[in-house]
């Protein structure tokens, strides 16, 4: 669903694009909401008032004709709207016929077998293949010993047969790995490398330049990661790829925004969202608006803060995200506790610990109850409060924090 909160239009914008729409499709009878609710601006007014209209935004994108109609994709600013869904759409079908070229029998003998089959045969690109597919189920089991061992093989493979893009993806891979393993110098050394074997693949190079900038960033080299980012930021931009631009941006800022240097990291971030509109990235969208929300609390603007926090919980409501709920539902808490707003940090902050229970975020659930326990005690709460800080050592004890 498109939300109406990233339409900026007035009520009465509204209501002439209503009339439009009518005059057009004459079998189109969703019902408009009345004027009357729009004569006061108390919040729970403009909440009202916004869902009405989304509802009547939803009713009209449903029907196939008004979902095509011109008049309202330039309403919403979204003009190519029909171009970038059909691309959409074929990013899913690509998608799904990747998914269905997996195999089913997703266990290690399986990929064990490959390369069994694969020596026997002599065919040391397959053999490759499979040590590499077998490394990374390793590591999604949490084998990261028997990861590294399996991914080491299959890059000795790949050198041998001078198979330069496999040698690639193995070493991007083992740099994730260190990465995880937070080992940061030799992930710097296999994403080095892997930026080296990609010279005149412009793309390429900047997706190493950006696991370079993120490692740097993990490693506590702040001037290093910087520097990585920009480079990767000038070649996204003599590419014109927006999505990696966007990414890009989006490293920068946190960047930023972990050195102390607030100004460039809302600059970044601003960008980031701009770009994350116009690609229609609605999850990448909810992950920014997020972090301009932090940026803006840190200092002290608290109301543009909400805003972008609210923004991106609509987002992520609207795509069933229930991770991405909890991240904005805990931000709001936190924003309306730093505002002595205790009822409403307590509304939000139980909301996330029902979100976070469903997930089965243990951790985030002990979060929840920390801060349920602080907003009791401020007011005096103090049975309450000590319900929530039980809670919380229970489950950090379970997962032996």
């Amino acid at each position: 669903a498109f939300s109406v909160k990233g339409v900026c239009k007035r009520f009465s914008d509204f209501k002439e694009l209503d009339g439009k729409i009518k005059k057009n499709f004459k079998s189109f009878n969703a019902q408009f909401p009345p004027d009357k609710v729009f004569n006061s601006m108390q919040p729970e007014f403009v909440s009202e008032r916004r869902k009405q209209l989304q509802t009547y935004l939803d009713e009209a994108m449903a029907v196939p004709e008004i979902a095509a109609y011109k008049e309202l994709h330039n309403f919403l600013g979204i003009p190519n709207y029909l171009e970038e869904l059909e691309l959409e759409q074929d990013e899913q079908q690509r998608k799904e016929r990747k998914r269905m070229e997996k195999p089913e029998d997703d266990r290690p003998e399986t990929y064990l077998r490959a390369i069994e089959r694969a020596k026997l045969d002599g065919n040391r690109t397959a053999e490759a293949q499979a040590f590499n597919a077998l490394g990374l189920l390793y590591c999604e089991s949490g084998l990261e010993a028997q990861g590294v061992e399996c991914l080491e093989s299959s890059l000795e493979l790949c050198r041998s047969q001078n198979d330069r893009e496999g040698t690639i993806v193995v070493l991007s891979n083992l740099g994730c790995l260190h990465n995880l393993l937070e080992l940061q110098q030799p992930a710097i050394q296999y994403f080095q490398e892997c930026y080296d074997l990609q010279e005149g693949d412009a793309e390429g190079q900047g997706e190493a330049q950006m696991k370079l900038s993120l490692t740097c960033a993990a490693n506590g080299d702040n001037y290093e990661a910087i520097e990585h980012c920009l480079q990767c930021l000038k070649l996204c931009r003599q590419l014109g790829e927006l999505n990696l631009e966007a990414s890009c941006l989006f490293t920068l800022g946190s960047i930023y925004y972990e050195a102390g240097e607030v100004r460039q990291a809302v600059e970044a971030f601003e960008q980031c969202l701009v770009l994350r509109r116009k690609t229609r990235d609605k999850i990448g969208l909810a992950e920014a608006l997020n972090k301009l929300g932090l940026t803006y609390c840190d200092i002290g603007y608290d109301l543009r803060a909400m805003d972008y926090f609210e923004q991106s919980l609509v987002i992520c409501e609207d795509n069933a995200d229930l991770h991405g709920q909890a991240v904005c539902l805990q931000h709001l808490g936190n924003v309306f506790k730093m505002q002595k707003d205790n009822p409403l940090a307590i509304d939000f902050f139980q909301r996330c610990l029902t979100v976070r229970q469903k997930v089965g975020d243990l951790r985030g659930t002990a979060d929840c109850h920390d801060s349920l326990g602080l907003v009791f005690y401020d007011i005096v709460d103090i049975k309450t409060a000590l319900e929530h800080y039980q809670s919380s050592l229970e489950i950090r004890t379970q997962l032996g924090d």
